[in-house]
C-alpha cells in the first residue's frame, strides 16, 4: 500500500516561498525585472504597500545574512531559532519555509555571490610536473630539473560546479611537494631569463598559462604564497 501523499503547504507558505525566490532573483542573480510592485501584485495583492514592504525587507535581510555567511544546516537552525524568539522576529512557520528554501537554493546563490565577487579571471585548474633540461648553453647544466606549472584561467563569471575551489594552500603544497621530490641545488639557464612566463594559450572559454621555475623562483613563490595566506587568515579572523 502506497504511503499517503503529504498535505499541500498552506497558501501562506507558498506565497512566502515565492517571495523568497523573487528576492533571491533580484538580489543574487541580477534580475532587475523582479520589482517590489510585481511581487506584491502577484503574491500579496491584498496586503497594504507598507506592510508588504516591511515583510520584503525583513525576508531580504534574513536571506542576505544567511547567504553572506553561507550557513550550513546547524548554523541556519540556530540563526532561525534565535529569530523566532526575538521581538518582531519571524514565526516558526516562516522559519521552516526559509530553511527549506535555503536547503534547495544554497548552491546556486553561493555560486552567484562568488561570481559577482570576481573582477578578473579565476583559477579553474592547476597541474605541474618536473622536466629535465636537455638543451642549454652550458653542458654541465643539462638534465637538471625545472618545475613546470600550468594554470587554466576561466573567464570572469565562469565556474566548474563539479570541482572544488583551488586555494592558495593547494598551490603552495603542490610546489613544496615538487621541491621535496627534486631537492635543490637546481642550476640551469633559461633563455631569455630565469623562471619566466613560457607561454599563454588563448581559448574561447579559458586561458592556459605555463610557467617555468628555477630554484630561486620556487622559493620566491612559496614565500609569496605564505604571505598571501597569512594576510587572508588575518582578514578572516578580523572579520
Amino acid at each position: 500500500m502506497a504511503a499517503p501523499e503529504p498535505p499541500p503547504p498552506p497558501e501562506g507558505c507558498r506565497a512566502l516561498n515565492a517571495l523568497l525566490s523573487g528576492i533571491a532573483q533580484a538580489a543574487f542573480h541580477g534580475n532587475a525585472g523582479i520589482t517590489e510592485e510585481l511581487l506584491r501584485a502577484q503574491l500579496y495583492p491584498e496586503a497594504p504597500p507598507e506592510e508588504f514592504r516591511a515583510l520584503r525587507a525583513k525576508m531580504g535581510g534574513l536571506l542576505q545574512s544567511i547567504a553572506s555567511a553561507d550557513m550550513d544546516s546547524n548554523q541556519l537552525e540556530a540563526f532561525l531559532t534565535a529569530q523566532t524568539k526575538k521581538q518582531g522576529g519571524i514565526t516558526s512557520d516562516q522559519a521552516a519555509v526559509i530553511a527549506k528554501f535555503w536547503k534547495n537554493h544554497r548552491p546556486q546563490i553561493h555560486e552567484s555571490l562568488i561570481s559577482q565577487s570576481r573582477w578578473d579571471h579565476g583559477l579553474k585548474n592547476v597541474s605541474w610536473r618536473v622536466d629535465l633540461k636537455s638543451q642549454l648553453r652550458h653542458a654541465d647544466q643539462i638534465n637538471t630539473p625545472v618545475a613546470i606549472v600550468e594554470m587554466e584561467l576561466g573567464k570572469n563569471g565562469q565556474h566548474l560546479p563539479d570541482r572544488g575551489v583551488i586555494t592558495v594552500n593547494d598551490i603552495q603544497t603542490m610546489l613544496e611537494s615538487e621541491v621535496q621530490q627534486y631537492p635543490p641545488p637546481w642550476s640551469y639557464e633559461s633563455d631569455p631569463a630565469d623562471g619566466i612566463l613560457l607561454g599563454m594559450v588563448l581559448a574561447r572559454e579559458s586561458e592556459f598559462l605555463c610557467l617555468e621555475f628555477d630554484e630561486a623562483k620556487v622559493s620566491q613563490m612559496l614565500k609569496k604564497l605564505s604571505e598571501i595566506e597569512e594576510s587572508m587568515t588575518l582578514l578572516t579572523q578580523t572579520a
